[in-house]
């Protein structure tokens, strides 16, 4: 599954950007990075404990400017909406079922999603197992949320009411 992941991500780039570079003679030739599966900004929330989002490429992490990637894996539930930010995810690990806008859909591993700006969406993960996918928005912008509201470890987070 891992090797189709590679020309997947390639792909939704270049889709998200309309195959098209900032060629600008002022701006530096693109280095590129590569990322192992341990490495990026990882972040977990105490509103939502189940779920830890992995940003990998972004204007922080590898200077990029037209979208945002990363991976996320989640156990439970989780619905939102992001209303500046086209979004493709593509699930890779684990089964569960999928909302988008208001009807909820199987999911498994090859399970794609296109969201809209603005679209209420989201997962709820089988009992069994975590689901686990990738994640591009464009433009940037999510992954700013998810470094405000995240934290380095649930440790972190203020106790539970009534605990």
């Amino acid at each position: 599954m891992r090797e189709l992941l590679v020309p997947f991500t390639a792909l939704l780039i270049l889709g998200l950007t309309n195959g098209q570079l900032d060629t600008a003679s002022e701006a530096p030739a693109p280095t590129g990075h590569v990322f192992q599966p341990e490495e990026g900004d990882r972040f977990f929330f105490c509103r939502a404990p189940g779920l830890a989002v992995n940003i990998k490429i972004d204007s922080l992490t590898a200077g990029a400017t037209q979208f945002a990637m990363g991976t996320a894996e989640l156990k439970g539930s989780n619905t939102g909406t992001h209303d500046q930010q086209d979004e493709v995810i593509f699930i890779y690990e684990g089964r569960g079922r999928v909302l988008i806008g208001e009807t909820w859909f199987p999911a498994q591993p090859g399970t794609t999603m296109y969201v809209p700006r603005g679209l209420r969406h989201g997962f709820t993960s089988d009992e069994t197992a975590p689901m686990r996918f990738v994640w591009v928005t464009s433009p940037q912008g999510l992954e700013k949320r998810f470094r405000e509201a995240g934290v380095s470890s649930l440790a972190q987070c203020p106790p539970a009411a009534g605990e």
